[in-house]
């Protein structure tokens, strides 16, 4: 009867134990088997010192309730190490020629370690397997320890951090992986983490354990700070927009109550207060492009913003330039709202009540109405502020 399929030690053994094999005769303390074995017809010797050729078995066998490594029909104390078991397909860890079914942990063998369960190699475990000797977790696939591994490993729904086959637990900070940054606490991805982590001399932002390529704002323990691709960007100080709001940043910190914070508060109220001024420009200088064949120019949010600042600054400071309060150009203000150009231009004016009488004043200018046709344009900001003696600034900022 022969037998294939065997999966665990208590199943090899019952089915060697039900293997048909016939005990001949005893002679000279020899016991003759012979009958259908596991491997097929067998036929030897168990106890003895003669042995004919033709008798000669190699291999494990189950004598007197033990597993023991057989050459010449005696057991070979000298095999030491895993041994193959082509009946059930399995190896089994040999100490001192008899199997070691005691044996519960790693075993060395031919460069390689295996995890050995009850004297078997447990080809079916595969994940984070602990030592129960050393209580070091290891990355086991098919039973064998894959020491050549090093990186992120996924069991039973949470990751790892690896070396050389070895849960990393004292190591604990970011570990970069395939082009990105983890948070590791304790050799173990920390997924249920997010929000800011310093490491080193900078500050991290996490989502899900991983160093994220946000850009943007980002509140971490009651404050806001900003963010360039998932680090904090303390060197930054300026405008930053968020969730279609601009708000000032210093030295990568959100900034409510500095002069420049609440400028900004200021001039985002102007542009609201303004908003229906400058679509009428608009319709306006979209009128002037449609009678040369131009196209239509379309309000750009910030370039309005721009244009509103430097309305704001020219109302406040009772300056009408296209020098800016501090000396600068006129188009530093792109820069301060991160508007990228190829061509721009500005057209000023002060004192007109709406948006029709400016518009008609810039229309009979040669330059301002030059700008407002021009097709190197396809943008436009419209700013207006009042100052405290009540006139009216009026900006137009223009964009490629």
């Amino acid at each position: 009867m022969r037998k294939t399929g065997l999966w665990s030690l208590g199943l090899v053994s019952a089915l060697l134990l039900g293997s048909s094999i016939t005990v001949m005769a005893e002679s000279d303390g020899m016991e003759i088997i012979e009958g259908d074995g596991d491997t097929g017809y067998v036929s030897g010797v168990i106890n003895g010192t003669q042995v004919p050729e033709e008798h000669a078995y190699e291999g494990l066998r189950l004598v007197d309730g033990k597993w023991i490594y057989i050459r010449n029909n005696v057991k070979d104390t000298s095999v030491n190490g895993l041994v193959y078991y082509e009946a059930g397909n399995e190896w089994f860890y040999v100490r001192n020629g008899e199997v070691d079914i005691s044996l519960i942990g790693f075993a060395e063998y031919d460069g390689g370690q295996f995890y050995i369960a009850n004297g078997r190699v447990c080809r079916e475990a595969s994940g984070l397997v602990q030592d129960p000797g050393t209580k070091e977790w290891r990355f086991v696939a098919e039973g064998q320890v894959q020491r050549n591994y090093t990186g992120l490993a996924e069991y039973d729904g949470a990751w790892f951090m690896l070396a050389d086959g070895v849960k990393q637990e004292s190591f604990s900070g970011l570990y970069p992986y395939d082009g990105a940054y983890f948070l590791i606490a304790d050799g173990q991805i920390l997924s249920s983490y997010s929000g800011l982590f310093q490491y080193g001399d900078a500050w991290y932002f996490i989502a899900g354990g991983q160093v994220s390529s946000y850009t943007g704002l980002a509140e971490y323990d009651g404050a806001w700070f900003y963010i360039t691709n998932g680090i904090l960007n303390t060197s930054f100080t300026g405008n930053v927009k968020y969730n279609g709001s601009w708000f000032y940043i210093e030295n990568g910190v959100l900034r409510m109550d500095s002069p420049k914070a609440l400028l900004l508060v200021k001039l985002q109220a102007d542009r609201e207060a303004g908003r229906s001024e400058a679509e009428s420009v608009l319709s306006y200088v979209n009128q002037y492009r449609s009678e040369v064949g131009a196209g239509a120019l379309v309000l750009d949010e910030d370039l309005c913003l721009a244009a509103t600042m430097r309305a704001r600054e020219m109302a406040d400071n009772n300056v009408f330039s296209h020098t800016r309060p501090d000396g600068s150009d006129c188009f530093t203000v792109l820069e301060q709202f991160s508007i990228p150009y190829m061509a721009t231009g500005e057209n000023i004016a002060c004192g007109y009540t709406d948006a029709q009488s400016v518009c008609n004043g810039w229309y009979h200018s040669e330059g301002h109405y030059r700008n407002m046709v021009s097709g190197s344009f396809g943008r436009i900001g419209v700013g207006v502020a009042v100052s405290r003696d009540g006139t009216p600034y009026w900006v137009q900022l223009f964009g490629d």
